[in-house]
C-alpha cells in the first residue's frame, strides 16, 4: 500500500477525478484528511492509533467509515453518499 503522502497527492490532484473540479482544498485533522472539491467533500481516514480511537488497520478504517455513514445519514442523507476504496487507484506492488 502506498504511503499516506501519495494518497494525499492523488486526492489533491484534479486530474484524479472523473469530472475534474476547478480546485481542491485539502485540510488535515488529527485523524483524517478532508478534500473539498467543488460540490464534493472526500475524507481519508489516517492510519493512526490513539487512546480514544484505533484506525491502524484497513479493516478498522473501513468499519469506522461505515459507522460514520450509518450515523450521519440519519440527519444528512444527501451529504453522506458513499464509501470508496483507493485500492483501485493504487494497485498492489
Amino acid at each position: 500500500m502506498p504511503a499516506l503522502d501519495a494518497k494525499i497527492r492523488f486526492l489533491s490532484d484534479p486530474a484524479s477525478y472523473p469530472d475534474p473540479p476547478s480546485r481542491i482544498k485539502a485540510r488535515e485533522t488529527h485523524m483524517s484528511w478532508v478534500f473539498i472539491a467543488d460540490d464534493w467533500v472526500l475524507k481519508l481516514k489516517k492510519p493512526v492509533k490513539q487512546t480514544f480511537l484505533d484506525f491502524s488497520t484497513v479493516d478498522a478504517r473501513h468499519f469506522f467509515c461505515c459507522e460514520e455513514i450509518r450515523l450521519n445519514r440519519r440527519l444528512a442523507r444527501g451529504t453522506y453518499r458513499a464509501i470508496k476504496s483507493l485500492y483501485a487507484a493504487f494497485p498492489t506492488r
